[in-house]
């Protein structure tokens, strides 16, 4: 009887316990969150290097289990430059309305960034190559 009722509750813990969890991840998957989530596991300063913290406030974050895709959407960015970096690109961007940011969920959470997208939506962007195509090395 005591075994009975002990592998019962058991059963229903674990049972609640999945179903806590499932739902957690549906949320996760289709409501958006905040910044905030990302920053727990990457460093202020990566992402400060790759867009100014200024404009993370008006983005949003969607994850998508399945794709194994965490996306950022960034709304209403202007006037973004992009320093000088190893390619030799001076990218500049005076007005966009949306950019969306593909990045792998795994790779995130070994606190590496690996792009899968990104899309421009409504933005004007210049990009200014500062080598001569020749110097390129296409592997690095």
């Amino acid at each position: 009887m005591i075994k009975h009722n002990l592998l019962k509750y058991t059963l229903l813990v674990i049972l609640l316990f999945i179903f806590v969890f499932a739902v957690f991840l549906i949320r996760i998957s289709y409501k958006p969150l905040d910044i905030s989530y990302i920053t727990k596991y990457l460093s202020v300063e990566r992402l400060e290097s790759i867009l100014p913290l200024k404009n993370f406030e008006n983005a949003k974050v969607r994850i998508n289990f399945l794709k194994n895709i965490v996306s950022i959407n960034i709304y209403d960015l202007e006037n973004y430059e992009l320093v000088d970096n190893k390619y030799g690109l001076n990218i500049s961007i005076p007005k966009a309305k949306e950019i969306n940011v593909g990045i792998k969920a795994t790779k995130l959470i070994k606190k590496e960034l690996e792009f899968i997208y990104v899309n421009f939506i409504n933005a004007k962007f210049n990009i200014n190559l500062n080598k001569n195509i020749s110097d390129f090395i296409i592997n690095d």
